[in-house]
């Protein structure tokens, strides 16, 4: 890590500081309007079988490029794999399949048994080895144009041959089998598969769903397989580990699953089509149900740990960039590889999480009443599992920390306030010992006091909050701030005497944390108020809205609010076993009635809590691998507790986190991960390649649904116009004519390209208003789609007039020819107009270019 940052130090100090025409190091690695996708993945495996072995297939989308996998089915109790090296093309895979299919001619051949489209893993119970497979997906949307896909159906697949006699014990018989299967063997499996795959879990072949889009975009992919994911988010994990040890860490047979949520919506706003997704990352670690998983675990894991992430894409359209890096023209000297010509897409992301209080609390459910009290169980003065949690959220988040703490803070019975208490004092130990720039805020708000008070006034206070919070924490954007935006925040910033640079940060270096007891119903409203006052913050960088602010009655909140109350009924279901009781829409309205929805539903979380918990904690744990059936002793559900399960302590007992600096490696490895990482050009041009093959195959037909069900064009754009004749504004007298023909300082340029007289110039002409209609889109500061008035066009016009003409069709002269003019014609320039007069005509060029 330090070799990374002295090698980037080193960097900078070459280029040197920021100049007129060339930005920083932080915007540069912020820069891209793709995602990079890995340069070979797996789309599908075919699985053939003979006595002894099963050979695994996997191939590309191209289908030129064959693996493949042989797994031994002569052992039980141990799994032998062995991965061929050779990369097979599909006539050296036939004569392979053929060679294999005579050589066991005498003990049934080879025959093809499963077409899956992905390996979730292997499991064993007591037995013998099982591989899960994928056999059937769904496309439930996509990302920057990679595909992410829902599990229709699995399949296990039973590893050894049924002639092998089983010899294993059954740990709860405790005799000796001979049998295909022992009543044990029969339990685990029923368990393990009554995890339902088919509905919360989701994959892609080429975006790492476990990672954030910040990462992604700033961080390319090595290109030797899609497997640098975040282990807290795959579910597989422990599924995969066989894999993994065996054929090595870099193997693109492994595909990791998460947990959650993900909902995909496009609408139109101003004439422009715009993409909201949503997804929710459910934590692997101290994982559970209700009742059953709370608090925090010595490792300093959270129960009911989920990342919300709030992904906007203007304008998506992957296919003309990917087209452009097939084609690779020559690169010009001074340009950069890969940016000649950018997409129309621009991304922008913000994330938040939700978990329990990272204390050592619970509540006993054994009464059957329903609210249980709530226990501290015990008091760690030294707060070292709460240590250990906030320095992973300072790892994967960066270095500002805002909790959001919406428990109750008054009550006539003690309940919710011990933990508001508790965690209070915890937070206050922990910014004692942090710098004083990387101390945790703590804000406590009372939701349920705040909104009997103030009824819907509730959701303005929250929106405060909200606003306040993602100025300390920034948001993620992938383009450049627009010069209107700059304006208009110096103006603000110039309102309110304060110094420093002006607008809020365009990389997230923080993270809002929310939680309440249960971390459902009110931090799920919590969440959606902090991703509404995101979403202004997003389309006010995107060029979409001309404030940071979306009032609670515009349309656009009601396409957020079903997204987020879906988000909040799927996690609750996979943590309480019933949808939320108060939704979004029950705070929205001003009052809390217990309607007969909520009474059913608060039915059924009690009797999900009472009655299902034990055994959907069994089937998370086996699927987990917190309990491993062959390695255990006593059978799963004869436990009284799974307590020592989640709580394995792998720090060393003498290390009291609290008397070091705890909080600086993890910012450091915060820091280092976004260090932008580049990929050589031909590797990415191949890349590019097969990806664009993944949206249009050409080895089979595809129905106009399938093709259309994404988007591909780039949407139309809705901007105001230069008067023409057929103009609905009518022309002022003040305003001058322009004329159609080129103005005096242009026409040595024009004659030197077209060699020859002025009927020739028609190309040149079309470049000098394309290059005019360009700025004026970048001078405009209205709502786009909004009427014209003539003073405002008068005005444009004014503008654009005052620039130099185009001297040069290569966009380095031509800043270059720029700068030159600023000198010239500049009396005392102020170098910091002078640098961002500069850089702003160097955004709309590289547009135009």
């Amino acid at each position: 890590m330090s070799e990374i940052k002295e090698e980037n130090q080193e960097n900078l100090k070459q280029n040197g500081e920021e100049t007129n025409s060339v930005r920083d190091e932080k915007n540069e690695k912020l820069e891209g309007n793709y995602i990079p996708f890995p340069s070979e993945h797996l789309s599908q495996i075919n699985i053939y079988e003979t006595k002894t072995r099963y050979y695994l297939v996997g191939f590309n989308c191209e289908k030129d490029r064959y693996r493949v996998i042989q797994i031994d089915r002569t052992q039980i109790t141990s799994l032998k794999m062995h991965e061929d090296p050779t990369t097979y093309s599909q006539r050296e895979l036939q004569q392979l399949l053929s060679m294999i299919g005579d050589g066991n001619r005498s003990t049934g051949g080879i025959k093809k048994i499963c077409v899956a489209f992905g390996l979730i893993g292997f499991v064993r119970f007591l037995q013998g080895w099982y591989m899960l497979v994928i056999t059937g997906r769904r496309k439930v949307g996509e990302i920057g144009g990679h595909f992410v896909w829902g599990i229709d159906s699995t399949s296990q697949i039973y590893i050894p041959h049924p002639s092998i006699k089983n010899v294993v014990k059954s740990n709860s018989e405790g005799g000796e089998g001979g049998t295909f299967e022992t009543i044990d063997e029969i339990k685990y499996r029923n368990l393990f598969f009554g995890m339902e795959l088919r509905k919360d879990f989701y994959f892609s072949y080429s975006y790492d769903l476990t990672q954030t889009l910040q990462f992604n975009m700033v961080n390319h992919h090595s290109f030797v397989g899609n497997n640098k994911w975040y282990e807290k988010f795959a579910w597989n994990q422990f599924l995969l580990d066989p894999i993994l040890k065996k054929i090595g860490p870099t193997s693109v047979w492994a595909l990791p699953l998460i947990h959650g949520f993900y909902c995909h919506n496009t609408f139109s706003l101003n004439g422009r089509t715009m993409e909201i997704i949503l997804i929710a990352r459910r934590s692997r670690h101290f994982a559970g149900t209700r009742f059953l998983k709370r608090g925090i675990n010595e490792e300093g894991y959270v129960a009911n740990d989920a990342e919300t992430e709030q992904i906007v894409i203007s304008n998506h359209s992957p296919l003309p960039l990917y087209s452009e890096i097939l084609s690779q023209r020559e690169i010009k000297e001074g340009e950069k590889p890969f940016q000649q010509k950018q997409s129309a897409s621009h991304f922008s992301s913000f994330v938040q999480i939700r978990g329990s209080i990272p204390l050592y609390w619970g509540q006993d459910n054994s009464n059957l009443a329903p609210k249980p009290p709530v226990v501290i169980q015990k008091r760690d003065p030294f707060y070292a599992s709460t240590i250990l949690h906030f320095s992973r959220i300072f790892r994967r988040h960066g270095k500002k920390i805002v909790i959001l703490n919406i428990v109750k803070q008054e009550e006539k019975r003690p309940r919710e306030t011990i933990l508001g208490q508790e965690f209070a004092d915890a937070i206050h130990f922990l910014n004692s010992l942090l710098p004083k720039d990387r101390q945790i805020v703590h804000i406590a708000f009372d939701v349920r006091r705040s909104h009997k008070t103030l009824k819907a006034g509730m959701m303005d206070q929250m929106e405060e909050i909200a606003q306040k919070a993602i100025e300390m924490t920034g948001f993620f954007h992938s383009g450049r701030r627009l010069y209107r935006n700059v304006l208009q925040e110096e103006k603000e910033m110039k309102k309110k005497k304060k110094e420093g640079a002006c607008g809020i940060d365009w990389e997230q270096t923080g993270v809002i944390r929310v939680n309440c007891v249960d971390s459902l119903d009110r931090t799920n409203t919590a969440q959606f108020c902090i991703g509404k006052a995101a979403l202004g913050h997003q389309l006010y960088a995107l060029g979409i809205n001309d404030s940071t602010r979306i009032d609670l009655n515009n349309r656009i909140v009601d396409l957020l609010i079903p997204m987020y109350e879906a988000l909040g009924n799927q996690l609750a279901m996979q943590y309480a076993g019933s949808e939320l009781v108060n939704t979004v829409q029950t705070y929205r309205a001003g009052n809390i009635v217990t309607h007969s929805r909520d009474l059913l539903t608060t039915v059924k979380r009690y009797y999900s809590n009472t009655f299902n918990d034990h055994e959907r904690q069994n089937t998370i744990n086996l699927f987990l691998g917190n309990f491993i059936p062959y390695k255990e002793k006593i059978a799963l559900w004869d436990l009284e507790s799974d307590y020592h399960l989640h709580n394995k302590k792998n720090r060393p007992e003498h290390l009291l986190l609290s008397n070091t600096p705890w909080w600086e490696e993890p910012l450091n490895d915060f820091d280092g991960s976004m260090i932008p990482k580049r990929s050589c050009e031909e590797t990415l041009r191949e890349a590019s390649h097969r990806f664009f093959l993944e949206y249009y195959p050409p080895h089979k037909l595809t129905s106009f649904d399938f093709a259309l069900s994404l988007q591909y064009k780039a949407p139309r754009v809705i901007i105001p116009h230069l008067l023409n004749e057929n103009s609905p504004v009518k022309r002022t007298k003040s305003r001058k004519k322009t004329s159609s023909e080129p103005s005096e300082d242009l026409k040595p340029a024009l004659l030197r390209a077209s060699d020859g007289g002025w009927d020739k110039l028609t190309p040149i002409t079309a470049l000098e208003t394309m290059r005019r209609r360009m700025f004026e889109k970048y001078l405009d500061s209205n709502e786009l789609g909004k009427e014209i008035h003539s003073s405002e066009v008068e005005n444009y016009t004014s503008a654009i007039e005052q620039l130099p003409h185009l001297h040069f069709q290569d966009q380095t002269a031509e800043i270059s020819h720029y700068f030159e003019y600023l000198t010239k014609h500049t009396t005392e320039p102020n170098e910091k107009s002078f640098r961002k007069e500069l850089t702003f005509y160097e955004d709309y060029l590289e547009n135009l270019y």
